[in-house]
C-alpha cells in the first residue's frame, strides 16, 4: 500500500516558478490554467508567481538552475 499524505496547504508567503514546454501547447496550456487555478484556490499571491514558457523540456534544468540561482526578496 503506498504511503499517502495530507496536509493544509497555505499560499500566503509561498513563492512558486512554474516552467512549462511549448511543445503540445494545446495540452500545456489547459495544465497551465489547472496549475494556476489551484495557486489561486490556495491564496498564493500574484507577485509570487512566476511562469516560463520554454522552448523545449530539455531546457527545464537551465531554467531551474536559473531560479534557484536568483535572490529575491
Amino acid at each position: 500500500m503506498a504511503k499517502e499524505f495530507e496536509g493544509e496547504p497555505r499560499g500566503p508567503g509561498v513563492r512558486v516558478a512554474i516552467a512549462i514546454s511549448r511543445f503540445n501547447e494545446e495540452l500545456t496550456l489547459r495544465l497551465l490554467e489547472g496549475a494556476l487555478m489551484a495557486m489561486q484556490d490556495h491564496h498564493v499571491e500574484d507577485e509570487n508567481l512566476t511562469v516560463a514558457w520554454v522552448q523545449e523540456p530539455l531546457n527545464f534544468p537551465l531554467w531551474r538552475r536559473r531560479w534557484l540561482s536568483l535572490e529575491i526578496t
